[in-house]
């Protein structure tokens, strides 16, 4: 083998290496992207859940809300009946 041939011989290797680094880093790349993709389908899909438990939660909230509004209300109604009996009691006995 004469010097220019070996010289070929040499870089056709050295290239041969290189593209097989560079197929070997596009092989992990592409298992990389895969995994996380599946990753990041499990994220949305518990992101979806949560979303529709926390719509849930926020009815649950408003009704509880509006429940404690009624019984404020009546709570009120009943205060101001037992002040006007209370009144009335006070005039009967001030007779």
């Amino acid at each position: 083998m004469t010097d220019n041939e070996q010289k070929l011989l040499k870089r056709q290797r050295s290239l041969i290496v290189i593209i097989g680094i560079l197929l070997l880093t596009t092989l992990v790349s592409f298992v990389y992207a895969f995994v996380q993709q599946g990753i990041a389908q499990e994220y949305a899909l518990l992101a979806q859940k949560n979303a529709i438990e926390a719509q849930k939660n926020a009815e649950e909230a408003m009704r509880q809300t509006l429940l404690a509004q009624k019984s404020a209300e009546e709570a009120r109604r009943q205060m101001v009946l037992a002040q006007a009996r209370v009144e009335e009691v006070l005039k009967k006995k001030g007779r």
